[in-house]
């Protein structure tokens, strides 16, 4: 996976800080699948299904979301420790796995599991690794660089659940939740394996620098080479 992401540096033509700005961007848009404003387009045919009020299904992104609050700072201490690349794509895959699984295991307390775990996840480690990864890449630009990624996060927040209302109307709200955990997949965990990576330092790269062209990459560190689990723990 080190040498992947040198080859990835290499064959950038711009500074590869843009390249992970557009990563955890798409992250945060896959995570939006644990969203409130997603969740609110299932309220209606989960409630008329299954007999559920209202109440009760909007019970549990609140629950989640006030226990987030509590684990966001340990959450800031996993990803000092494990670095983003872990925590991202860690988050999004277990996320990825509790969004499916509403597919198969819907009762009340299997709904406030499930879906918290992933709300959880969405507000505490994937948003906190999301921000930390881009304040590591740029300093010059960091003020452009946040505003873009709190854009895509705006995007994202909009587009998801307009596809989940398609997902819901084609294939039902059940088969509605494993497609977006399959998304969750496919547009976040995946993207953020192969292309986040945790701090340029870990390259020789200095942040955010003056010159980004591909000279700035001659004197990359080569040696060597990691495996997956290395990699997904190098901070």
């Amino acid at each position: 996976m080190n040498q992947f992401s040198l080859f990835l540096i290499k064959i950038t033509p711009f500074y590869y800080g843009w390249i992970i700005l557009l990563s955890s961007g798409i992250a945060t848009i896959a995570a939006c699948a644990a969203a409130a404003l997603t969740l609110s387009v299932f309220v209606t045919p989960m409630a008329n299904e299954l007999g559920w009020s209202r109440t009760l299904i909007i019970g549990a992104p609140t629950i989640a979301g006030l226990i987030a609050i509590t684990l966001s700072p340990i959450s800031g201490w996993v990803i000092d420790r494990k670095g983003d690349k872990f925590v991202l794509s860690i988050s999004l895959l277990i996320m990825g796995i509790s969004l499916i699984f509403l597919n198969y295991w819907i009762t009340p307390l299997s709904f406030y599991i499930l879906f918290g775990i992933a709300r959880l996840l969405f507000v505490a480690p994937i948003m906190n690794s999301g921000t930390t990864v881009v304040s590591r890449w740029f300093i010059r630009r960091r003020g452009r660089a946040n505003g873009i990624s709190i854009l895509i996060t705006s995007i994202g927040m909009g587009l998801i659940p307009v596809y989940s209302q398609f997902l819901i109307d084609t294939v039902g709200w059940r088969e509605a939740w494993l497609w977006l955990g399959v998304t969750v997949w496919i547009i976040g965990a995946i993207p953020s394996l192969l292309f986040i990576i945790s701090k340029p330092e870990n390259f020789n790269i200095n942040p955010d620098p003056i010159n980004t062209t591909n000279e700035q990459y001659n004197d990359i560190e080569t040696s060597g080479s990691w495996t997956l689990k290395e990699s997904l723990s190098s901070p």
